[in-house]
């Protein structure tokens, strides 16, 4: 059974969100990831849905340009690794961030390994969804400590090394 990460934190309770297949019929009201290609097909009829309910699983093939302008319809972008050197998504999540403002969930699916959280939380992927059990996942959460600085900016919301080392000498204006 899948596992899940998600504010580096394991998540006990199951998971909320469903992905459906492409010819899998709509639930009702549950917490859907439509595939890319169904929900260019479908999103104008999911218009009365709760926006909170729905979510969209993305490739790295998927054109950033036609997904940007989607994300603020949807609470969740799962993000589709389909193997260890396909990194593609991690700059689909870095431009939903930065360039897109997206503020929902960002979630990385597939071959998702330990060595990998580090880098995904820094591109602003918040949520981790292993294919094994508990006990790899509870391991995989001593990689988020792996580094302990970094020099370059992120989307995560700490500041990078020089930036606190800055923050911590200017003084405070009253």
């Amino acid at each position: 059974m899948p596992t899940l990460i998600k504010s580096r934190r394991l998540v006990d309770e199951g998971d909320a969100w469903r992905i459906l297949e492409q010819d899998e019929p709509l639930p009702e009201s549950d917490a859907i990831i439509l595939p890319w290609d169904r929900w260019i097909l479908e999103w104008p009829g999911l218009a009365e849905r709760k926006p909170d309910t729905l979510g969209i699983l993305v490739d790295g093939d998927v054109p950033i340009q036609e997904l940007g302008p989607q994300a603020s319809r949807v609470a969740m972008i799962a993000l589709s690794f389909p193997t260890l050197a396909d990194g593609r998504c991690y700059s689909h999540a870095r431009l939903l961030r930065s360039v897109y403002g997206y503020r929902g969930e960002l979630r990385a699916v597939g071959d998702v390994q330990h060595d990998q959280l580090s880098y995904m939380e820094r591109v602003g992927i918040d949520s981790f969804l292993f294919a094994g059990d508990s006990s790899e996942a509870t391991e995989a959460l001593a990689a988020f400590d792996a580094f302990s600085a970094h020099y370059q900016n992120d989307e995560a919301p700490r500041l990078p090394r020089f930036k606190r080392r800055v923050s911590a000498t200017t003084p405070v204006e009253s």
